[in-house]
């Protein structure tokens, strides 16, 4: 709603990004159900050897991670669509679009490193989301006293 009056349609596309995910988020937690519910030694599993039940366990925190990174993909375009809103916007420093846009990149290029190139030294992309924390600490600080907006 914040943004809304910069562009409806572009506004719009960045809060499905953020629910898609939020989506993907809620479907990776499942992995670690699974997990937990391996860890309870219910009678399901009497079965199988110990061995299996710790491989099933890998595998389900395997896949939590896989699925999580995905979805940080997501949240990085999300991030990146907020900051072109940002820049577009005449009520917020433009700096906060770009640092928004860059922390965007460094979810993207430092999440798909585990799914294109795996070898990618990306540790540098943990430091891009301080753009996130300027916007957010500026959204509590400032954002609250912005003039009231038209909002259609």
């Amino acid at each position: 709603m914040f943004l809304k009056p910069v562009n409806k349609s572009l506004s719009l596309l960045t809060a499905w990004f953020r629910l898609l995910y939020t989506g993907v988020y809620l479907f990776a937690v499942t992995n670690l159900i699974k997990v937990f519910t391996l860890t309870k030694g219910t009678s399901y599993f009497l079965s199988n050897s110990q061995q299996q039940i710790s491989e099933f366990m890998l595998f389900y925190i395997k896949s939590y991670k896989y699925e999580w990174f995905f979805g940080l993909v997501l949240f990085g375009i999300y991030l990146i669509l907020l900051g072109f809103l940002v820049l577009k916007a005449e009520y917020i420093p433009k700096i906060m679009g770009w640092l928004l846009i860059i922390a965007g990149t460094g979810y993207i290029v430092g999440h798909l490193k585990v799914f294109l190139y795996p070898d990618l030294n990306t540790s540098f992309s943990m430091f891009t989301a301080l753009g996130e924390l300027v916007f957010m600490f500026w959204l509590l600080i400032k954002g609250s006293r912005v003039k009231e907006l038209q909002i259609s």
